[in-house]
């Protein structure tokens, strides 16, 4: 028996600019996902560069730099991302500043392109200054001769074109003087007198190329070539070099199944559990055999998802005993489905995600259909409800055929038709050891139960009415806060792939009202509440609002909205109270009543003992209650809850509902929406 072995196998892989030519990618091959990153960055940075080469008056030199990123790419991928790039920077620049920096643009790539080509294929100077005179001094020149009609025709753009000649030698001149200065003032004097010489010279040149600029310009641009292509070959040679060094081999996502996977039998021998340095559980004494399934309960805060942490190897892991490797996410080791299903949801489509990391076919109408989905394949699964994400992290994690499977309160975004359909397929499982979180008496008889308690106790607090909310004063003078009228929202309306979510909704919300909205899964309970939270704009329908109403939500996700480090830094936020104790020089009624406010939903929600703890170490219930502590302090008109109860224990629910009512009678409106 041993320790949890945390080590992780990959598979090297070479990047295509450093493998033999038969291992490259061939050219008919669509581009991976690495070369569309890669010419995303390259072209973003093109259009940098030309952007600050054009405020300092030095186009050609940052033209220049923008090539030396352009090699880079073109060095280290093929042609087709180096062109995608360049279009893409020229489409950009044309946005920005019109045909100048679109010839720049252009002139970039294919400067970038010749010498990323002979870097590629190790060239010498010789060679690869012949190549660029080949390829890029006739784009260049054409980039000028295409001028030359409409410069002799039109005096206003013949001057405008010299003075461009005047300010780019001002340009290099004012840099190469600045340069000079500094050496100047160093003591160096023959290098700011070398400067100064180089300056009169660029203007001397400029005058001279403006006089005789129907023959010389296409001379010039011979030389410029030549310059460019070695300059290109020294930088874009240094920072390929560093590159090489600097870029591992890149690990291979297909997922096989992982003969050094043994997670079971797993055992904690008497040990207690820590969450980010403070413990969290009582010494606990576990044995999990293969196939068995337990059911851990307890209350907010007791360390379940610390457990399920633990036995996959995350955390703990020196009081984890197993046989070999956990084997997280490898086909038939260990898969673990999280409160959060948003942070485990990595795909953009339902398709892609089931998919991600495997290598073997899936049929995903039936994947989607064992967890009770039925959603089209293509699905953006950023359309998708909390209670659908959950399931589709619940089925990519079945996919992988796991000998254990780590399931934190996968049915708390769930409707009951749904909770006990997901309750069952796991209790069907058999060739699986289940470890599930819950909060509902829904173990089944064959079910082993383990109970923890917290070893810090939620202090129980009975108000006396001593210290209530006070309503915050509020320019809103009309009894109706909202009004909905056939109400409707469609994902990408205009697209042949829209989706209507919500249809003829017809809806009022008063002051000092409750409102419940329940919902199937998938019903458009969340899209609701973000209409009514004002997050969002109904795609059919009108929506009238009364004069100086504030509104706000609580989403269904609560660690998106908890952005400060520390539970009384994120309620100080939240609330929209100074955590200096000084008063603001306006609105300081209004401060104040949050500042009292702020004091009695830390007490309403038994928050004490929490103020000083970090965000990352709460439970998901803890989190949920800074959230909406925050949020009932700040004093809004329209409190938006979604799933407020996810996630919380039996007493929790409870002592919830009797706090919203207070809310509610100290002139909140609240709609609460859940299963």
């Amino acid at each position: 028996m041993s320790r949890t072995d945390n080590t992780t196998h990959t598979a090297s892989v070479q990047d295509p600019a450093t493998q033999p030519a038969h291992k490259r990618k061939r050219r008919s091959e669509p581009l991976d996902a690495a070369e569309v990153a890669d010419a995303a960055i390259t072209a973003a940075l093109v259009v940098a560069l030309l952007a600050v080469g054009r405020v300092l008056a030095s186009g050609s030199l940052f033209q220049v730099f923008a090539a030396f990123v352009v090699a880079v790419l073109a060095a280290r991928r093929r042609t087709r991302a180096v062109v995608i790039s360049t279009c893409a920077a020229a489409s950009i620049a044309l946005i920005l500043g019109g045909l100048g920096p679109v010839s720049q643009a252009a002139l970039a790539g294919v400067f970038g392109w010749c010498g990323g080509f002979a870097l590629r294929r190790k060239w010498g100077r010789i060679r690869t200054v012949a190549f660029s005179l080949l390829i890029a001094w006739p784009a260049m020149s054409f980039s000028v001769l295409f001028f030359y009609p409409a410069v002799a025709i039109n005096g206003k753009l013949r001057k405008l074109v010299f003075e461009n000649i005047e300010n780019q030698a001002k340009g290099f001149g004012n840099i190469i003087t600045n340069v000079g200065g500094v050496f100047g003032s160093l003591g160096l004097g023959f290098v700011e007198r070398a400067a100064d010489w180089v300056e009169g010279a660029l203007d001397s040149t400029a005058a001279f190329l403006i006089d005789n600029w129907l023959l010389l310009i296409p001379a010039t641009e011979l030389i410029y070539t030549a310059i460019y292509a070695l300059a290109i070959r020294a930088v874009g040679g240094a920072i390929l070099r560093r590159l090489d060094k600097a870029l591992v081999d890149p690990i291979a996502l297909s997922l096989r199944h992982d003969a050094n996977a043994q997670p079971l039998p797993v055992t904690i021998a008497g040990d207690a559990l820590k969450r980010n340095g403070t413990t969290v559980t009582m010494p606990l004494h576990l044995d999990i055999q293969p196939g068995e399934h337990v059911v851990v309960e307890g209350p907010n805060g007791a360390g379940k998802s610390t457990l399920l942490d633990a036995l996959a190897g995350i955390d703990n892991r020196d009081s984890i005993l197993r046989p070999g490797a956990v084997g997280l996410g490898s086909f038939g080791g260990t898969a673990r489905v999280g409160q959060r299903p948003e942070a485990q949801v990595v795909g953009t489509t339902v398709e892609e995600d089931l998919r991600w990391g495997l290598d073997i076919p899936i049929d995903v109408s039936a994947t989607l259909a064992d967890v009770g989905l039925v959603l089209p394949e293509d699905r953006p699964t950023s359309e998708l409800s909390g209670g659908e994400l959950q399931r589709l992290a619940l089925a990519s994690a079945l996919r992988r055929e796991p000998k254990l499977l780590l399931a934190d309160e996968v049915t708390s975004m769930l409707d009951p038709a749904e909770q006990e359909r997901i309750t069952n397929r796991l209790n069907a499982l058999r060739n699986t050891a289940v470890v599930r979180t819950t909060h509902r008496n829904d173990a089944a008889p064959t079910d082993r139960r383990i109970l923890l308690t917290s070893i810090n106790p939620t202090p129980t607090l009975i108000p006396d009415g001593t210290n209530e909310l006070r309503t915050i004063t509020s320019a809103v003078t009309e009894s109706r806060l909202l009004r909905l009228r056939d109400v409707g929202f469609t994902h990408n309306p205009t697209q042949p792939w829209a989706h209507e979510v919500l249809s003829g909704v017809d809806l009022s919300i008063h002051r000092y009202e409750m409102l419940m909205i329940e919902g199937r899964n998938g019903s458009g309970k969340t899209t609701l509440a973000r209409i009514l939270a004002g997050l969002a704009e109904p795609t059919t329908g009108e929506l009238t609002e009364a004069k100086g109403v504030k509104r706000a939500l609580a989403h269904q996700h609560v660690r998106l909205q908890l952005l400060r480090p520390t539970v009384s830094a994120e309620l100080h936020s939240l609330a929209g109270v100074r955590t200096d104790g000084k008063q603001p020089s306006t609105d300081v009624e209004r401060h104040g009543m949050r500042s009292d406010n702020l004091d009695t939903t830390i007490e309403l929600f038994a928050l004490e003992h929490l103020l000083n703890r970090r965000i990352d170490e709460l439970s998901g219930g803890e989190q949920r209650r800074v959230l909406l502590a925050g949020l009932v302090a700040r004093g809004v008109s329209l409190l938006v809850l979604d799933e407020p109860l996810a996630g919380l224990d039996a007493s929790g629910r409870t002592d919830l509902a009797v706090t919203l009512d207070r809310v509610r009678l100290a002139g909140t409106s609240i709609i609460v929406v859940s299963h």
